[in-house]
C-alpha cells in the first residue's frame, strides 16, 4: 500500500497457512498454534518514502518448551 501523501510504503506479509509453523528455539514443527498478533517493522527508506513491514506472526506452542512467536527467516537479517 503507497499513501503519497505521508510518503509511506506499508507491506504485509502474512504466514502461509500450507505450512505448519517452526518453533524458533527448538527449530521443530509445531501443528499448535496459540494466536495471531501483528507487528509493524520499520525498515530503511525507500525512493524518497518511508517503508514499514507490517507483519502477522503466529504464536505457537511446543509440548517441550512453552509458548513462543514462531521463526521467521527474514528477521535473521536483523539480529
Amino acid at each position: 500500500m503507497l499513501d503519497q501523501e505521508k510518503q509511506m510504503v506499508t507491506i504485509a506479509i502474512h504466514p502461509d497457512e500450507r505450512f505448519d509453523p517452526v518453533y524458533h528455539r527448538c527449530h521443530r514443527r509445531v501443528t499448535r498454534i496459540h494466536s495471531y498478533h501483528e507487528r509493524i517493522v520499520r525498515v530503511l527508506n525507500c525512493i524518497d518514502a518511508q517503508t514499514a513491514l507490517w507483519v502477522r506472526c503466529r504464536t505457537v506452542r511446543c509440548l517441550r518448551c512453552g509458548h513462543t512467536i514462531e521463526e521467521l527467516d527474514f528477521r535473521s537479517c536483523w539480529n
